[in-house]
């Protein structure tokens, strides 16, 4: 159980900075120009 919390906990670590990365690339434009 202590291993599944603790990749968890890196899973979402990883999926909040793909967040923060597609809005930053929103703000910039750049999700726009790649389609």
């Amino acid at each position: 159980e202590a291993i599944k919390a603790g990749y968890t906990d890196e899973a979402l670590k990883a999926l909040a900075d793909l967040n923060e990365l597609s809005s930053y690339y929103a703000k910039e434009g750049w999700w726009d120009k790649r389609e």
